[in-house]
């Protein structure tokens, strides 16, 4: 018997109006195309403002899928986006090779689930990501996932490819003392995909621009001490 064939994405667009139409208007229904880095279908992107086409948070969703469940899920982590608060859920479809290859994304508006209060506590529950990291504990590549992980939290879609993003990784890094640690910056290299002399050049402007800050700071209490007297 021949065995059937199915077009993958156009299934996945189905499914995608099917959820959008049983939740409603306060959730948004996207499906990732992660090999072609495009989002092929948004249902109530108002939510995002996203819309169909290219997108560069390709990396960012291969790491959420580090923490899906059993069945390639990861349900009711908390987002945000716009200035909504969002409950985020996650499927991530794997290729024959173990790689994600398509992501269906549902963002339900948290601000609307919460004031429907107590009847709707179940729905609208979240669990930050990192919850199971102690800081203290954690390994460089452990505080590297955190940290992503809690800008995911802050805004969504969250870029480790533009270098803004990135710079704010390696920023919260620093400030964990994250490149005292034996083999961090070697880990930062593999998770962000740049070189070292990219992570030295930006941990040189980070550091350069805290210098400055603290110059500028003590030049202003100096200005301020005399303006007293």
């Amino acid at each position: 018997m021949e065995q059937e064939r199915y077009d993958l994405p156009e299934l996945l667009r189905g499914v995608a109006a099917l959820i959008a139409g049983v939740l409603g208007p306060s959730a948004e229904v996207a499906v990732h195309d992660l090999e072609k880095e495009e989002l092929l279908v948004v249902q109530n992107g108002r939510l995002t403002g996203r819309k169909p086409g290219p997108t560069n948070d390709a990396q960012t969703i291969r790491m959420l899928a580090e923490s899906a469940d059993a069945d390639g899920c990861l349900i009711g982590y908390r987002s945000a986006s716009n200035g909504r608060s969002l409950r985020a859920s996650n499927l991530f479809i794997r290729d024959d090779k173990g790689r994600v290859r398509y992501v269906v994304c549902v963002n339900q508006d948290l601000d609307a689930l919460e004031q429907a209060g107590r009847l709707l506590s179940e729905l609208s529950g979240v669990r930050p990501l990192g919850e199971s990291m102690p800081e203290k504990k954690a390994g460089p590549r452990q505080m590297i996932r955190s940290v992503i992980l809690d800008e995911v939290e802050r805004a969504k879609p969250f870029s480790l490819r533009s270098r803004a993003g990135r710079m704010i990784v390696l920023e919260r890094l620093e400030e964990r003392g994250a490149f005292e640690i034996r083999g961090a910056v070697e880990e930062v290299c593999e998770m962000l995909e740049i070189s070292q002399a990219t992570v030295y050049n930006d941990l040189r402007s980070l550091r350069g621009q805290k210098k400055e800050k603290a110059v500028r700071r003590r030049r202003e209490a100096c200005s301020d001490a005399q303006t007293d007297r």
